[in-house]
């Protein structure tokens, strides 16, 4: 063979062997790429799963695994590997922004009705202010209320009975407790002291009336009040809050039982001892009578996802015995289970005119027999006597059974809010106080 084909055949093999890495790298995308990115788009999945359907952060490596992805996407956009990744990283990135819903007029109600509440409750609020401070004369009221006058250079006949008009009252940050009771204090060693008497009824009616207010309207409150009472007599007290020694020594004060609570423009709560609330809010005469609607009682073949969303209306409606309705009769028996009841209404109420506006089930769970015998045959049966059976039927207790959901919330942007958050609800065969074989909510979401 001659020299130089041979070199030229050479030279051919040489080049072919140089450029296969090239052609390959074309063609398909390196091994190492492929891992690299599905090992970051990993990371970024099991955050998702943490997240549990709340929006997140993508992070660093997120971002990292995005551009790895999507650089390969470029290069090999037919490669079923990278097709894969791309569709996963679509889903994660999706997913990251959190779920959305249409939101309509009709689920933002109750909001607007708030509003509208609030502006009668301002103007009503107003008009009883001016109105109370009006039909005062001058002689009915401790004025100017700094410097407070000194108990020890006044008759006490000249001072006990009169109206003093307290600003910058903050309930409960300036709240301390001696002798059982609760005071609140306004002035200074310089200036003198009131005590408010926060354990009264007076503030008791006038501080619930308050609250029903700020529920109707969906009031955000300032952490300051102006307070009206009258002065009952003289105490020396101790005004300390917190560990600190400052204001540690005692002093003599002017005890003031709460009559009325007003924050100006909002709202205007008064003490009254002949109603059965023991106050009111100005404006409840109207307000009061038309905030909740009539409700119709739950059926007995109410579905677990038609049950979770009456429980919301019974909170976006105000509607306290509603929202019991919804709830185990053994989870409402004892007073503290009342007590805890009213708390989480309080929370409920809040959060859906702050947090979120509606719901959405996001999976059921299978139902499970926590108590009592199931139906139909079992494999033990095939084991045991006709007497046997009969024994342990005659002794079983009653069912229960018991179902989990998995519930988003959604702002009112249509949102989500949060991650998937689970409600356990309990179908009971026998019940004291409540519908047999019907669903209740047990525990969970929003306790």
């Amino acid at each position: 063979m001659n020299s130089h084909l041979i070199i030229k055949l050479m030279v051919l093999v040489f080049s072919y062997f140089l450029l296969l890495p090239d052609v390959v790298a074309q063609e398909e995308p390196s091994k190492l790429d492929i891992a690299t990115a599905e090992y970051k788009l990993k990371g970024i999945e099991r955050s998702a799963k943490l997240a549990n359907g709340a929006p997140f952060s993508l992070g660093k490596d997120g971002t990292i695994a995005l551009e790895k992805i999507a650089a390969l996407y470029k290069a090999f956009p037919d490669h079923p590997k990278v097709k894969e990744l791309f569709n996963r990283a679509r889903t994660v990135v999706k997913a990251s922004k959190g779920d959305f819903i249409e939101i309509t007029e009709e689920m933002l109600s109750y909001r607007t009705k708030a509003d509208e509440n609030s502006k009668t409750l301002s103007r009503k609020a107003s008009e009883f202010w001016s109105t109370f401070k009006d039909e005062l004369t001058k002689d009915e009221v401790i004025s100017p209320v700094f410097p407070a006058p000194s108990p020890e250079d006044v008759l006490l006949d000249d001072i006990i009975g009169k109206y003093v008009f307290l600003k910058d009252i903050e309930y409960p940050g300036i709240m301390f407790i001696q002798g059982g009771k609760q005071y609140c204090f306004s002035g200074s060693v310089s200036n003198g002291y009131y005590y408010l008497d926060c354990s009264s009824r007076g503030f008791v009616g006038a501080f619930e009336a308050l609250k029903r207010a700020q529920q109707i309207a969906s009031l955000e409150l300032p952490p300051q009040w102006q307070v009206v009472g009258r002065i009952s007599g003289v105490r020396t007290l101790v005004p300390r809050i917190g560990k600190g020694t400052e204001g540690s020594t005692a002093h003599l004060g002017w005890v003031v039982p709460p009559e009325i609570i007003y924050v100006p423009d909002m709202v205007a709560a008064q003490y009254q001892a002949d109603t059965e609330k023991s106050g009111f809010y100005a404006g409840e005469d109207q307000l009061g009578k038309t905030s909740t609607p009539k409700t119709k009682p739950l059926a007995k073949e109410i579905t677990p996802e038609e049950l979770l969303q009456e429980f919301v209306k019974s909170a976006q409606n105000q509607h306290y015995e509603h929202y019991l309705e919804c709830i185990a009769p053994d989870r409402q028996e004892t007073g503290l289970q009342k007590n805890l009841m009213r708390y989480y209404y309080d929370i409920f109420v809040e959060n859906v005119f702050e947090s979120y506006v509606a719901i959405k089930v996001a999976r059921v769970e299978e139902p499970e027999l926590i108590q009592g015998e199931p139906e139909g045959e079992s494999i033990e049966d095939l084991f045991l006597d006709d007497e046997t059976k009969e024994k342990l039927k005659s002794s079983s207790l009653p069912k229960i059974e018991e179902l989990r959901i998995w519930v988003q919330r959604y702002n009112e942007q249509g949102r989500s809010v949060g991650g998937q958050a689970p409600v356990t609800l309990r179908r009971y065969e026998s019940l004291k106080n409540g519908t047999p074989n019907r669903w209740y909510i047990s525990f969970g979401f929003p306790f």
